[in-house]
């Protein structure tokens, strides 16, 4: 995957090292050399640290990069039809947990954090919902799952771990788990 070094990436030029460190800087090059300086203060490796940056990047966000010899942007329209199927299914669990009146919200501060965590996250996966038409149900969708209020991020896409719609998710009291496959800065994470 490649990526225009003249365009800024659409959350910015961030990176989120193994040990749930997040490290932000003004280009491309600042974000390497920051990352390389962080590992050689904790002992990391430094081999290939721009090749890690740019495909965390490309996984957070796909129409930001492209194959190398593509014309097209990064998106997969095959693999947005696999996410539209786990964002539906997502979304009509919640509405039907608030039908139970069984959802509780979070605070908006806890929901701006989730956000913060979820932005910066190699599970987080774009989705293509499609159309305009597509596109206008799922808001519908989500503000009815979200009692009427707008999603603090609306373009977060869905978690590739736990298969969530992260526009929704991270307005939702949830049960913390205890999975080990999870990031430890996670907020799901027990």
């Amino acid at each position: 995957m490649t990526v225009n070094p003249n365009v800024p990436p659409p959350n910015g030029y961030v990176f989120r090292d193994t040990d749930g460190t997040l490290l932000k800087a003004t280009s491309w090059k600042a974000l390497e050399r920051k990352v390389i300086a962080y590992r050689n203060q904790v002992g990391g490796n430094v081999d290939n640290v721009l090749k890690e940056i740019i495909q965390q990047v490309c996984a957070a966000t796909p129409d930001y990069c492209k194959h190398p010899g593509d014309r097209s942007n990064g998106s997969n329209r095959d693999m947005g039809k696999d996410h539209k199927q786990k964002l539906i299914q997502y979304l009509a669990m919640i509405v039907n947990a608030k039908e139970a009146k069984s959802l509780r919200y979070v605070q908006d501060s806890e929901a701006q954090n989730r956000a913060k965590i979820c932005a910066g996250c190699p599970h987080r996966q774009h989705i293509d919902i499609g159309c305009q038409s597509c596109k206008n149900s799922v808001a519908n969708l989500r503000e009815k799952c979200l009692d009427g209020k707008k999603s603090r991020a609306p373009a977060l896409g869905i978690c590739d771990y736990s298969k969530c719609d992260l526009a929704v998710a991270i307005h939702v009291c949830e049960n913390l788990e205890n999975d080990g496959r999870l990031p430890h800065y996670c907020w799901r994470k027990a």
